[in-house]
């Protein structure tokens, strides 16, 4: 295998992923973040079934511990209270949930995970 020197534009939980994943590749990467300080933005996602299991896969040193588990999520329009979602985990078997997710959670361990592997993050670099 070829190895590559790779730049990752952003330390979201994206970014960060992706950072690792390459580096365990074998790849050199580097973090180039916009913000002086690299902290998650934004309050909170749902892990779904897949990502989750994404996750576990590439990073099985480190569980997905944390979170709130859903097993069904319903949304209705007010006032009329018509149902326009309706997520039965459930339906695709029974140990199958959604995690509800605070992002500042999702992102410390994200970022742990590129810590221990020595991944360097720049601040304060804007790419054109």
């Amino acid at each position: 295998m070829t190895r590559h020197q790779i730049g990752i534009v952003g330390a979201g939980p994206a970014g960060l992923c992706a950072a690792a994943a390459l580096h365990d590749l074998g790849h050199d990467v580097l973090i180039m973040e916009r913000f002086s300080r690299v902290q998650p933005v934004g309050s909170g996602l749902i892990l779904q079934p897949t990502g989750q299991r994404v996750l576990t896969e590439l990073f099985p040193e480190r569980p997905l511990d944390f979170g709130t588990p859903i097993r069904r999520m319903i949304g209705r329009i007010a006032p009329s209270h018509r149902l326009v979602l309706d997520v039965n985990y459930r339906a695709l078997g029974d140990e199958v949930q959604g995690i509800g997710v605070h992002r500042a959670s999702l992102f410390q361990w994200l970022y742990d995970v590129c810590v221990r592997r020595g991944i360097e993050i720049k601040t304060d670099v804007r790419v054109k």
